[in-house]
């Protein structure tokens, strides 16, 4: 009895209402498994009309879970069991769902994304790799495409017009990077029709502690325009390759690198400089600094790999590729320079997000994953979503054997392959996790010494990963695999491998957060299938030398030989740097969100200034706007009005004719500003400059380009000059955001510096925005009056030349008609004659055509006609 009162009290409110609304939908499966196939395929129809009728998704959420349950039993041959079906619930909640891998979860997402889907408003299901936005899409699809919904898959070589297409589906799959990364480019468009997304509305995250929490350290950046020269990425990268360890010191903790005062004196000699630090060699302290970290701290095959000579960024929690992204400031052209590969030209930042910040603008935000629930706190304080955990359908009789922890990382590995030549030898399938890329490579090579069978997965892999996995159940199986060890792909042990113990999950290392351990441990015993689990370790593991006290460690254990260190006080060592590296790691990432919520509030004013742009069809109110900022801002230029707010009024005059009235043909005149004081001139010069535009621009334009085309126009202008300035503001503040820290060495705090720094360069950006689109409307060609020469052509049509046509071409032009037009005329005073023998030819009009008889009739009248001409 004081268990279930336990159990009661630390349910969550979430699960508590999951499972009274799964006793409901119960209750309903006898009246949908009665219905027919058409009853139930048309039950989507009602659905929607008792939305449209007023209805919420929380009145039809019962009816349409037990409805589209059923769906799945008829269309898959799957019914899903209780557990998947309070998943479902807890997802359309919009909490984070934690199942157990091999529980379904990807059945579990059918029901809460057809309910979300009747809406119309479009859902996202947001995969971590294409291959299973593919799967999911094409066999969850059957199911939702039975019940008369649309399904699309967005892929990243997609052109927009697929892209467009994918997303106007009601359910939506993709990989997450590509959903930012069409947000942003979305916001870089100049016409509303060639954005491809339609809104944020529902959005379920499978992997959700992946994408959420182990990728929220990288921001999403889109990168454009070429700068810089490599020569000085080539010239930092030969003096790092001359520097000892005694020339730099190395934080492990934190994986910061710096020069110290030998290595400084190296560089001063290297670059012929007196003082590297002074401030006109901050750009070549920048690419020393990123030479530095490429060469000391980042590693190949942990935090990159090179494929097809060109250098793929690692997750360095799942052993992943990240599609697409690469180091931003100059850090991916130092790796280059290591690595003696082509060097890419560095680019500028032009937009950039966050994953937590993308995925938090969703009106509904849901996830599921086998492990969350050590990290529901950075759930709760990030995302405002609960982790609630769901019971296995079936217990778990994994063991999860104790962890054997030795003194040296020689002997770890020699322990690790006389297990899996045990194990192999019964023929009990393996799955080894490593932490890292070369470590699943150096297993390897052992493995291949020792003549025993093996599959390698880690991110050079990453196509056949799900095909790798899913034989990694079989008898005699041994599969290396980095940590992502085939997410989203079930590893289903054969009944002979069940026999012989089922899957054995040996972990190498103890990863950067315990779920990623947990994660390891899930792939055996799923749904009541035995398994078992045990990890190697050794004090040289990178874990125990970034965050412990590892020099005491190794001096009282370095010496222990191959056998296993005994004890607990070695195993509390390591549980205190795991939880120190996951604090250190949430830190960053809460660092990173910090200075992206600053950005963040600046994006959001921008793009919603950006769509009233795009979808406005009367500008009018912006551009007065713009008027006004752009003459308040001239006239605080220092040169024009002095501190005492008197006006130099030639200076201004000057600045007047020579940037707004190029194309309106109207000059300002010094008597006319003299007149007014400061408030007034400014009150004056907004009055004036929109009534040239409003009055001569604007009708210009309308002559110009016809009247539909005007706000297009404009929109042009406006745009260009807004996302010009943006981009520069963008990369500004990126900059800002990576110097921010070396405050901290002068006592002042880097997030309050970056916010001030970040705020005045935001106004600074307003401005100068404002002044571009100024001068852009006020100088736009298309606005210019323009003076026509009629030129009257040979077929009575006129011809309209404008004065910036050449006069030589005009004059050319009216020679040509003026012959056209008279051969035309004389043509007009003949007629035809055709004689008894065919002969034909042509005699002025007027000659009587029956008199002529032959050719000598025909000239005697010609000359008689002539004589009479002449004589009149």
């Amino acid at each position: 009895m004081f268990n279930k009162v336990k159990k009661f009290f630390n349910t969550s409110t979430e699960m508590k209402i999951a499972q009274k609304l799964l006793k409901e939908i119960n209750k309903l499966r006898s009246k949908y498994s009665s219905m027919s196939n058409e009853e139930l395929q048309g039950q989507t129809q009602i659905f929607k009309d008792r939305l449209a009728k007023g209805e919420k998704l929380e009145d039809i959420r019962v009816e349409a879970f037990a409805a589209v349950r059923e769906a799945t039993r008829r269309v898959l041959n799957k019914f899903p069991y209780d557990v998947q079906m309070l998943g479902g619930i807890i997802l359309d909640l919009g909490s984070v769902a934690e199942m157990k891998t091999g529980e379904g979860k990807t059945i579990t997402s059918i029901a809460p994304v057809y309910l979300n889907a009747l809406e119309g408003k479009g859902v996202i299901v947001s995969t971590v790799n294409e291959y299973l936005s593919e799967r999911d899409a094409t066999e969850m699809g059957e199911v939702h495409n039975w019940m008369g919904l649309t399904v699309g898959i967005n892929k990243s070589q997609m052109d927009s017009h697929r892209k467009r297409e994918a997303y106007a589906c009601d359910i939506t799959y993709s990989i997450h990077s590509e959903l930012g990364f069409d947000y942003l480019r979305d916001n870089m468009v100049t016409n509303k029709e060639a954005k491809v997304q339609r809104g944020l509305n529902y959005v379920l995250i499978d992997e959700v502690d992946s994408i959420l929490i182990d990728e929220a350290k990288t921001p999403l950046i889109i990168s454009g325009g070429e700068k810089g020269s490599s020569n000085t990425y080539f010239a930092a990268d030969q003096f790092v390759r001359t520097l000892v360890p005694d020339d730099y010191y190395i934080d492990m903790e934190s994986k910061s690198i710096k020069l110290n005062d030998t290595g400084i004196n190296k560089a001063n000699k290297f670059f012929n400089i007196d003082n590297l630090y002074n401030i006109d060699n901050s750009e070549l302290v920048h690419r020393i600094q990123n030479s530095l970290r490429a060469h000391k701290i980042m590693k190949k095959d942990v935090e990159y790999i090179i494929k097809d000579q060109k250098i793929e960024l690692v997750d360095t929690f799942t052993g992943r590729i990240m599609e697409g992204r690469s180091y931003s400031e100059g850090l991916q052209q130092a790796i280059q320079a290591k690595e003696m590969i082509e060097i890419e030209p560095e680019t500028k930042t032009l937009a950039t997000i966050t994953y937590q910040n993308f995925f938090r603008m969703f009106k509904k935000l849901a996830g599921m994953t086998g492990t969350a629930k050590t990290e529901e706190q950075e759930f709760i304080d990030i995302y405002n979503t609960r982790v609630n955990v769901i019971e296995t359908n079936k217990p778990i009789i994994r063991i999860d054997d104790k962890d054997l922890i030795y003194s040296s990382f020689k002997a770890k590995y020699q322990a690790i392959v006389n297990e899996i030549k045990a194990k192999h030898a019964i023929g009990q399938p393996i799955l080894v996790g490593t932490a890292q890329v070369d470590e699943s490579e150096y297993l390897h090579s052992l493995l291949a010494k020792e003549g025993i069978p093996h599959t390698v997965l880690n991110a050079k892999q990453n196509e056949s990963e799900a095909e790798i996995i899913s034989k990694a159940g079989e008898v005699g199986a041994v599969t290396i695999a980095t940590n992502m060890a085939g997410r989203g792909t079930d590893i289903k042990p054969s009944p002979e491998a069940l026999a012989k113990g089922g899957l054995y999950v040996l972990g190498t290392n103890k990863s950067e957060a315990r779920r990623i351990d947990n994660q390891l441990k899930g792939r055996a015993g799923r749904q009541g299938d035995v398994g078992y689990s045990k990890f190697f370790l050794s004090i040289e593991d990178q874990l125990m030398a970034r965050f412990s006290n590892f020099e005491a460690i190794k001096e009282s254990y370095g010496n222990l030989g191959d056998e296993p260190i005994k004890g607990k006080s070695i195993h509390k060592f390591f549980q205190r740097a795991q939880k120190k590296i996951e604090g250190f790691n949430y830190d960053n990432r809460k660092n990173v969100l910090s200075f992206d919520d600053v950005i963040r509030q600046q994006r959001d004013l921008v793009y919603t200034q950006r769509d009233i742009i795009l979808l406005s069809e009367n500008l009018d109110h912006y551009i007065e706007r713009i008027i006004n900022r752009g003459v308040n801002n001239f006239m605080n230029f220092e040169y024009i009005v002095m501190s005492n707010n008197e006006v130099n009024y030639e200076t201004l005059l000057q600045f007047l004719n020579e940037n707004f009235t190029r194309i309106s043909k109207i000059k300002f005149t010094y008597k006319e500003i003299s007149e007014h004081h400061y408030d007034e001139l400014k009150e004056y010069l907004i009055k004036r400059f929109k009534e040239i535009y409003f009055s001569t621009l604007r009708d210009n334009l309308k002559n110009n380009v016809g009247e539909e085309q005007v706000v297009s126009n404009e929109r042009h202008i406006l745009l260009s000059a807004l996302d010009q300035k943006w981009q520069n503001h963008i990369d500004i503040v990126d900059k800002l955001r990576s110097s921010a820290n070396l405050v901290q060495y002068s006592q002042k705090n880097p997030f309050q510096i970056f916010t001030e720094e970040a705020t005045k360069k935001f106004e600074a950006f307003i401005n100068e925005s404002a002044d571009v689109a100024f001068v852009g409307l006020f100088n736009n060609r298309n606005a210019m009056k323009i003076e026509y020469t009629e030129i009257v052509l040979s077929d009575g049509r006129v011809l309209k030349l404008d004065s910036e046509t050449p006069k030589e071409i005009i004059e050319h032009i009216r020679l040509q008609e003026e012959q056209n037009i008279q051969l035309k005329n004389q043509a007009l005073q003949y007629q035809e004659v055709t004689l008894e023998d065919g002969t034909a030819f042509n005699v002025p009009k007027g000659i009587k055509v029956s008199e002529i008889k032959d050719l000598n009739d025909a000239q005697t009248l010609i000359n008689k006609n002539n004589d009479e001409t002449q004589n009149n």
